[in-house]
């Protein structure tokens, strides 16, 4: 649910002046793909961004929630691993969802080296009121394609991301 007046809430990074939708690529950018699914991501950034103002949590913070809300609980190591963080952002970003009492992070039951994340209910309950209005979001982003469209950029980017095993098992 959205934060509300007098909640918790973090600073955030200044948004670029001109949205991503607006930036014109010169054609010798054009011709290149990595510049063009740049774009496209910061579009996408920017538009779940702007929806999740409302709730006071980045699109990091949005993941680990709603993979926690799948699993319940996770290693710290194999969570950042799963939403692409680095350790040190990993735990500087749970401290902040702690402090609002959205996850617990415990010690983990057979190695003292390690942490476990758990959800808590208000995080359970955050996750349950984040999927509807990312779920809209992804619509308006792909708005301009048909289903078959959608179906094969799918199909794409599980071609082109990291295999399961760079990004952690999600049963450890």
């Amino acid at each position: 649910m959205p934060r509300r007046e007098g909640q918790s809430h973090r600073p955030r990074r200044r948004r670029s002046p001109v949205p991503p939708s607006r930036r014109r690529l010169t054609p010798a950018l054009r011709e290149w793909t990595l510049f063009r699914l740049d774009r496209a991501a910061a579009t996408v950034r920017d538009l779940t961004q702007s929806r999740l103002e409302d709730w006071g949590l980045t699109l990091s913070e949005a993941a680990v929630l709603l993979v926690l809300a799948e699993v319940h609980s996770l290693p710290q190591t194999t969570l950042g691993e799963r939403v692409g963080l680095e350790r040190s952002s990993a735990s500087e970003l749970l401290r902040g969802l702690e402090e609002e009492a959205l996850v617990e992070v415990r010690p983990h039951a057979s190695d003292g080296r390690k942490h476990t994340v758990v959800l808590t209910e208000a995080g359970q309950e955050e996750a349950d009121s984040l999927a509807q209005p990312l779920r809209a979001t992804q619509d308006e982003f792909l708005a301009p394609l048909v289903d078959r469209e959608r179906e094969q950029l799918w199909s794409l980017l599980e071609r082109l991301e990291p295999p399961p095993y760079l990004l952690g098992d999600l049963r450890r």
